[in-house]
């Protein structure tokens, strides 16, 4: 795969996007107990948590 085919801003900027998506809803992960970023916001959320992990600091 190549990272920038044509090397413009515009280009990278599609490809981080991509990336950002597929991590946020597709990348699993152990801080989050095997859960996406958007579950572990989705789970605390509908528990009442909605501050940022405050007791993991």
């Amino acid at each position: 795969m190549i990272l920038l085919q044509n090397h413009s801003l515009t280009d990278l900027n599609m490809k981080l996007e991509a990336w950002e998506l597929f991590y946020i809803f597709n990348g699993p992960h152990v801080a989050f107990n095997d859960k996406t970023p958007f579950e572990a916001m989705r789970a605390r959320s509908i528990a009442g948590n909605y501050l940022p992990y405050q007791n993991d600091l």
